[in-house]
C-alpha cells in the first residue's frame, strides 16, 4: 500500500501526521506510525482494512479502540482527520490522504442590557468522546468547560463530530444550581449539518437580560423559559 500525503501540506508533515491502519476483522493485522514524508509505502496483507490518519499528532491517542479520546473535563482537540475503510485485496492500493476539520468551535455570546456580570458558570455534556480506530465519532461521557476570562460574558469550546441532538449546554449558579439546555436539538433546528466533510465553526448569542433565555443561531432563534429571575 502507498499512501500519498502530498495534500497534508509541508507544514503538518513537518511535525508529521500520525497514521493508523488495523484489519476490519479485529486484531489480524495493526500498524501505527508518524509520518513525515510525501509518499509512505507499507505492506499489508489481502484483506479489509480501516486506514485512519489524525494531525496534529498531540491529538492522536494510542488506546487500542480509539485514535482520538478527550478526557472528561476538556474539550475536543483541533484535530483534522482523514479515515476509509478499503479493500487490499488486489497487488497495489494508493491512497491519497487527504485531512478533513473534525471540530467544531461552539463559541457562546451572553447578551444583557442591564449591563451586570453573568453570575454563571457553562459546561457541554454530549455522548460522544473522541474517534474510533474506524476515524467514527466515539461514544462516551463528554463534559467541557465553556471557556471563557473571568466574569466575561462570552466562551467557547471545540465539540466532537455529533451522531445525534444529544448534545447539552448546563448552565450552572454559584450554588451549584444546574439548569440543562438541549442545544443539541437548536443546532439541529438551525440546519446545521454534522455529517459535512468539514465541520463548521458555530456562534451561538444568549439573551438572558427576562426570566427568558432567548438562544440565537445564525437566523434561527428559540425562547426558554428560565426559572431563576437574573
Amino acid at each position: 500500500m502507498e499512501l500519498d500525503y502530498g495534500g497534508c501540506g509541508q507544514d503538518r508533515l513537518k511535525g508529521g501526521v500520525v497514521t493508523r491502519i488495523n484489519s476490519t476483522k479485529g486484531g489480524e493485522f495493526h500498524i501505527a506510525d508518524t509520518v513525515r514524508v510525501p509518499l509512505w509505502s507499507v505492506p499489508v496483507p489481502r484483506t479489509k482494512l480501516s486506514v485512519v490518519t489524525v494531525w496534529p499528532p498531540e491529538a492522536s491517542s494510542s488506546d487500542k479502540d480509539a485514535v482520538v479520546r478527550i478526557p472528561e473535563g476538556h474539550d475536543c482537540p483541533e484535530v483534522w482527520m482523514y479515515s476509509e475503510t478499503m479493500s487490499t485485496d488486489c497487488e497495489n492500493r494508493s491512497v491519497e490522504v487527504s485531512l478533513h476539520k473534525n471540530y467544531s468551535e461552539l463559541t457562546i455570546s451572553v447578551r444583557n442590557s442591564s449591563g451586570d456580570d453573568f453570575p454563571y458558570r457553562m459546561e457541554l455534556r454530549g455522548n460522544i468522546c473522541g474517534y474510533d480506530l474506524y476515524g467514527n465519532p466515539l461514544p462516551g461521557l463528554f463534559i467541557a468547560p465553556v471557556e471563557s476570562s473571568s466574569r466575561s460574558l462570552s466562551g467557547s469550546a471545540k465539540v466532537p463530530r455529533q451522531v445525534d441532538n444529544s448534545l447539552i449546554l448546563d448552565i450552572i449558579s454559584e450554588d451549584d444550581t444546574h439548569r440543562a439546555f438541549a442545544i443539541g436539538n437548536y443546532i439541529d433546528a438551525s440546519g446545521y449539518d454534522w455529517t459535512s466533510p468539514d465541520l463548521k465553526d458555530i456562534e451561538m448569542e444568549i439573551d438572558y437580560s427576562r426570566s427568558l433565555l432567548s438562544f440565537k443561531i445564525g437566523p434561527w432563534q428559540k425562547a426558554v423559559e428560565f426559572e431563576v429571575v437574573i
